[in-house]
């Protein structure tokens, strides 16, 4: 399954748009059309109520749904020279670099 979400923040991140690429998991990310975090970095889209994961299967995504967009560091194994050949954002179509999470926000 392919798809995107799109996000208009609120509060502190008013005025800011977040979008995530997914194929069937998070993949890819934009801040304000910026590219952002990527595989082999993990995304998780979280209900803010409820702090349970939401799926891109099924009905979990509807307009006007809270909800927390979260990052983590991938295992070091994913970040190997291999590990990046085969998990990648070019291997899912996109001419973005791959930049460790760590990297990408504190930049932010």
């Amino acid at each position: 399954m392919w798809g995107e979400h799109h996000y208009e923040g609120i509060g502190d991140f008013s005025n800011h748009k977040f979008r995530v690429r997914y194929k069937n998991e998070n993949l890819l990310s934009w801040l304000d059309d910026k590219p952002y975090v990527t595989c082999p970095d993990l995304l998780c889209v979280l209900d803010v109520q409820n702090g349970k994961g939401l799926s891109n299967w099924g009905t979990d995504f509807n307009v006007g749904r809270e909800v927390a967009v979260v990052g983590y560091k991938i295992n070091p194994l994913w970040r190997t020279k291999r590990g990046l050949e085969i998990f990648n954002p070019a291997h899912f179509g996109s001419d973005i670099k791959y930049r460790p999470i760590e990297n990408v926000v504190k930049n932010s």
